[in-house]
C-alpha cells in the first residue's frame, strides 16, 4: 500500500496542476467556484449593483480589515447579508482550516455556517479577501469537500474559472489533510445522513428525532433538514383522562381512544420553521347496565 506521505504528494501535485496558477492581470468581477458559491476580492465587494446582477444574496468576509470601505446600507437594501471571519494572515502556517490535531478552526465553522444558510435559502455566497486567491478560495473549496464533494472536481470548475487561487502551500496542504479526514470518516456538520434503503436498516439511530420526521415530510424538506440539522424538535403532549364510574350493580364497559395527528409546517422569510403538531384523542365509552331494581313501600 502506497504510504501516506506517497499520496500527500500525488494529492498535492494534482491540485498544483489545476489552481495556483499565474495571477492574472485583470480580474473584474467575483467567479464561481462552486454550487451557489463565489470567490472575489476586495474591490468586488465595494459594488453592491454588480452583486445583485450576480444574484449574490450573502458575503463573508475572510480578510482581517475591509468593513470600512463596504457600502452596508446599500447591501442591506439590496437584501445582501454580511458576515466576516478574521482569517489574520496569509502565510502557509496560518491554521485557516484546522490546527495541528485536526481540530477545526472557527472560520471553516463560520464557512460552513453561511454556506448552509444560504443553500438553504435559494440563494448565493460570495466569499472574499484581499486578492480573491487564497483565503477566500481556501473556505470556499473547504466548504464543498465537507459536504461531500471531491476535492478533484471542486479544483476542477476552479480551474475554469478562478485558476489562480489557492496558491498558498501551507492552504494547499490543509485541503488534501481536510478531504483525507473526511474519507476517514472525520464528522461535519454538513455531512448528509444515510437513508433507510429497502429491506436495509436506516443509517441514523431510531433515538434522533430528525430521522422520524423526515419521514412525515416531503422531500424537498427533508432535504433542507439533511443539509442544515439545525431544527430544535419540542413536543410536549399533555393528555388527562379522568373516569368516575359508581356502579352498584354489574356493568360491561367499553372505551375505544383513536388518536389524530396533525402535522402543520411554516417557513417564514426569515427561513424559520415553525413546527405545529396537535394531538386530538377521540374517546368513545359504551356502558351497559343490568339492573335489577326491587321497589317496595
Amino acid at each position: 500500500m502506497e504510504d501516506y506521505s506517497g499520496i500527500m504528494e500525488a494529492k498535492l501535485a494534482m491540485l498544483r496542476s489545476l489552481v495556483a496558477q499565474p495571477v492574472t492581470t485583470e480580474d473584474p468581477k467575483p467567479c464561481v467556484v462552486g454550487d451557489s458559491i463565489l470567490v472575489g476580492n476586495k474591490f468586488h465587494v465595494t459594488q453592491p449593483a454588480l452583486l445583485a446582477r450576480l444574484g449574490v444574496t450573502a458575503v463573508l468576509n475572510c480578510a482581517p480589515s475591509g468593513i470600512r470601505n463596504l457600502p452596508l446600507d446599500d447591501y442591506e437594501e439590496l437584501g445582501i447579508k454580511y458576515h466576516f471571519t478574521n482569517c489574520a494572515r496569509d502565510d502557509e502556517n496560518y491554521p485557516i482550516l484546522h490546527n495541528r490535531d485536526g481540530r477545526k478552526s472557527t472560520h471553516l465553522e463560520k464557512a460552513q455556517e453561511v454556506y448552509a444558510e444560504v443553500m438553504a435559502s435559494g440563494g448565493k455566497v460570495l466569499f472574499n479577501c484581499a486578492a480573491g486567491q487564497n483565503r477566500s478560495a481556501t473556505l470556499a473549496v473547504a466548504v464543498q469537500v465537507c459536504c461531500g464533494a471531491p476535492l478533484q472536481r471542486v479544483l476542477e470548475v476552479c480551474a475554469t474559472t478562478r485558476p489562480f487561487v489557492v496558491e498558498n502551500v501551507g492552504f494547499q496542504r490543509q485541503l488534501v489533510e481536510l478531504e483525507a479526514m473526511m474519507t476517514r470518516g472525520g464528522s461535519s456538520p454538513s455531512a448528509k445522513p444515510k437513508r433507510t434503503e429497502p429491506g436495509g436498516s436506516s443509517g441514523a439511530s431510531q433515538s434522533d428525532p430528525l430521522a422520524w420526521l423526515s419521514s412525515l415530510m416531503p422531500a424537498e424538506v427533508t432535504l433542507e433538514l439533511t443539509l442544515t440539522r439545525s431544527l430544535s424538535l419540542r413536543l410536549a403532549l399533555s393528555l388527562s383522562l379522568s373516569l368516575r364510574l359508581r356502579l352498584s350493580l354489574s356493568s360491561s364497559l367499553k372505551l375505544r381512544l383513536i388518536p389524530t395527528l396533525a402535522l402543520a409546517l411554516a417557513l417564514t422569510r426569515t427561513r424559520t420553521l415553525t413546527l405545529t403538531l396537535t394531538l386530538t384523542l377521540t374517546l368513545t365509552l359504551t356502558l351497559t347496565l343490568a339492573l335489577a331494581l326491587a321497589l317496595s313501600r
